[in-house]
């Protein structure tokens, strides 16, 4: 998954060094396993009501993670 720099949610987190919000890490993840779960066919959206684990391992910035790696265990 490719990160743009130029992209407004990190004007506002934060201005001159940017970090990916960890509800858009989230979010990322979601349409990841949507995009595995679905297999392609048009499907509605998955529902996130309850994360039991979530280890975000390091901050994720478009300067120095220009690319991000998302893996989904199942």
């Amino acid at each position: 998954m490719a990160l743009n720099a130029d992209c407004e949610v990190y004007q506002g987190h934060f201005p001159g060094e940017p970090i990916s919000p960890g509800v858009c890490n989230i979010q990322m993840i979601k349409e990841c396993a949507e995009m595995l779960l679905q297999g392609g066919a048009d499907m509605p959206s998955m529902l996130l009501s309850h994360i039991k684990q979530c280890r975000l391992t390091t901050l994720v910035t478009p300067q120095q993670h220009p690319e991000v790696e998302v893996r989904v265990a199942i």
